[in-house]
């Protein structure tokens, strides 16, 4: 092992100050910024494809609407996810608790989504996607 590693008591020490940040300010929870959408290639195709068939009176109408049908649910596919609702979860477990002295494992797997340790930084990833590094 390495300078850089740390033991099990470090990185359950270092869970409970990101954990104890999290307490005293929930909002830290909270994504950076929410996602944008942006169209895919194919999306912007399909919008071409049905501006050109509605001008077209000879269109076939089961077509443009087979065509509309499938441009709405791809442009549903490509939009962003907040996570909102995952961040609500969090703020309301972390609203009005004590700060901790030693991990609590239940509030840690309802809230972390992974922790990594590279040389010896602790990062962890919350159930919304948000990142939070320790020391």
């Amino acid at each position: 092992m390495g300078s850089s590693s740390l033991t099990e008591s470090e990185v359950e020490g270092l869970l409970v100050s990101i954990l104890n940040k999290l307490i005293a300010k929930p909002k830290l929870a909270a994504p950076d910024k929410l996602p944008e959408y942006a169209p895919t290639a194919e999306i912007t195709e399909m919008e071409q494809q049905l501006a050109i068939m509605m001008q077209d009176a000879s269109a076939n109408i089961d077509a443009i609407t087979r065509l509309i049908a499938g441009t709405a649910a791809a442009k549903y596919d490509a939009c962003p996810y907040d996570n909102r609702d995952r961040t609500m979860k969090m703020l309301e477990l972390l609203t009005a608790r004590e700060p901790m002295t030693e991990l609590d494992i239940d509030l840690a797997k309802q809230i972390i989504r992974a922790v990594h340790i590279n040389k010896g930084i602790v990062t962890v990833e919350l159930i919304n996607g948000k990142i939070l590094k320790g020391a």
